[in-house]
């Protein structure tokens, strides 16, 4: 459309100029004279300037349709986002439905196992060291023997 719009112009300006020069043509010879050719150029030449402001505007009225093109384009994206974010939403509270809550009895069962295996680790590392010295002890005895 503007490559045509473009041409156009061009054309436009071209026969401007034709009109021009036959119109100092004729008055440099003293004759205010309006041949034929000369009206047939100025009628091309409104013909051009309307073609090219029609033009124009379906250029313009192109433009418009495209900026709401992109418009409604865009609205439709921002639903489909909104649409996988509630489907997803939805998933996920059913999941956290689905899944086994753990309940408070359970959690303090739980941090009393805990709490009872840490004490016998402890226990277990305590009698390690001790029969660990007692280990040494008896082989020095043993050695002194």
């Amino acid at each position: 459309m503007k490559t045509k719009n473009l041409n156009l112009e061009r054309e436009n300006a071209k026969l401007s100029k034709s009109i021009q020069k036959m119109g100092t043509y004729s008055a440099s010879m003293g004759k205010p004279v309006e041949s034929s050719i000369v009206v047939t150029l100025k009628k091309q030449n409104k013909e051009l300037r309307d073609e090219i402001k029609q033009k124009n505007e379906e250029l313009d009225a192109m433009k418009k349709n495209i900026k709401y093109t992109k418009f409604q384009e865009l609205e439709i994206e921002l639903k489909a986002h909104a649409d996988e974010n509630s489907r997803l939403r939805n998933m996920f509270e059913d999941y956290i439905k689905q899944k086994p809550q753990i309940k408070a009895e359970d959690y303090n069962q739980l941090e009393e196992r805990y709490y009872m295996q840490v004490g016998m680790i402890e226990t277990l590392q305590r009698d390690h060291a001790r029969l660990s010295q007692e280990i040494k002890y008896l082989e020095e005895q043993n050695y002194n023997l």
